[in-house]
């Protein structure tokens, strides 16, 4: 899945890409730079897991944001994408949840935007 991403400092529109391949089976979320420039500005990976209380689901157990972009929407782009994908994709009653082990920037992310079914899913995203 592709879509794009509008960067709201810099209002530079970039191509951010969700899914998975024979490489690399569990889903991931990048954001790469405007054409020219080369690079990853964001990516997270998740993985499959499964627990008696909730059944299946995927955790987020990887995600960056080069330096000078953070706090500019790109991981909450990235999540919202995720969610998305996992939604209408790969696996409809598979919520997206946090790892337990998280950066400070993560868990405010989560605090936020989060809630203990997942990432919510966001309506208006195609």
């Amino acid at each position: 899945m592709r879509g794009k991403f509008y960067d709201p400092v810099s209002s530079q529109e970039m191509p951010i890409s969700v899914g998975s391949d024979k490489d690399a089976p569990n889903p991931g979320v990048l954001i790469f730079p405007p054409e020219g420039e080369r690079g990853v500005r964001g990516d997270l990976r998740t993985s499959d897991a499964f627990s008696r209380e909730i059944g299946p689901y995927h955790m987020a157990y990887e995600s960056y944001v080069e330096p000078e972009f953070r706090r500019r929407g790109y991981g909450k782009a990235m999540y919202d994408a995720m969610a998305y994908y996992l939604a209408n994709m790969k696996a409809p009653n598979s919520p997206l949840l946090p790892h337990p082990i998280q950066s400070s920037l993560a868990e405010k992310l989560w605090m936020e935007h989060g809630n203990p079914e997942g990432f919510p899913v966001r309506e208006d995203l195609e």
